[in-house]
């Protein structure tokens, strides 16, 4: 298992985000261009370079020659590379990835009080129990790990939200390293690790093992303007 880490290039003029725009592939490019939001269209546009980049680095081949496909719900995959495995996310100032050797999934989220409003739907009785009994200062944190953890675990099942949250617990087990997950429905045995990347944001990874890496793989982002343009 890799992770790797990219902050958003802050204050780009149009003409640098053209240029990055030129070192993806021309379908997500035309996707980008249709955003009208500027900083949805920037996380997309650095999601998918991040993409390339990791792809390239681990497969040893030119990002045109790599196929990527996408399930039902989403989650990409590389029909003619089974046995590897990537995702991404993204939120705030950050977009993340991870690659595995079996199923992964990985969920980063900006801490933002807004979010937790109507929220708690998600824990579980036992995450629930503890969330009450905690301060309210404590109880923002809490929920964010919750999430993230959640969203990984679903993202590495690839199912979407289509798994009823409060039927899922992620609680630690003990003093491991990483956070078992306990599912009603029993769908393959799954463990959670933790990384920080900054104190704004909370992020999470997913992997059918405990052989998690000690650390996040930081990339720059100034270095996606000498990836080879694709036009």
């Amino acid at each position: 298992m890799e992770i790797y880490a990219t902050r958003l290039l802050q204050n780009i003029d149009f003409t640098s985000f053209e240029l990055l725009a030129e070192k993806i592939d021309r379908e997500r490019r035309e996707a980008v261009y249709a955003i009208r939001d500027p900083y949805t269209a920037m996380t997309s546009l650095f999601s998918r370079l991040l993409t390339r980049r990791v792809l390239t680095k681990r497969l040893n081949r030119d990002f045109p020659d790599i196929q990527i496909s996408y399930t039902q719900y989403g989650k990409p995959y590389l029909p003619d590379v089974p046995s590897f495995h990537f995702n991404s996310a993204h939120s705030g100032d950050w977009v993340v990835c991870v690659t595995d050797t079996t199923p992964a999934g990985i969920d980063i989220e900006k801490i933002d009080a807004r979010s937790v409003f109507n929220g708690t739907d998600i824990f579980s009785c036992e995450e629930k129990k503890i969330y009450d009994s905690l301060e309210n200062s404590e109880k923002l944190f809490f929920f964010f790990d919750i999430w993230t953890r959640k969203e990984s675990y679903l993202k590495a099942l690839g199912t979407g939200l289509n798994i009823p949250l409060a039927g899922v617990t992620t609680l630690p087990d003990g003093k491991a390293a990483y956070f078992p997950v306990i599912d009603t429905t029993p769908r393959g045995s799954f463990t959670i690790k933790h990384y920080t990347i900054d104190p704004s944001h909370r992020m999470a990874v997913c992997a059918s093992h405990t052989n998690y890496p000690e650390s996040v793989a930081m990339v720059n982002g100034e270095d996606f303007f000498h990836l080879k343009s694709l036009i």
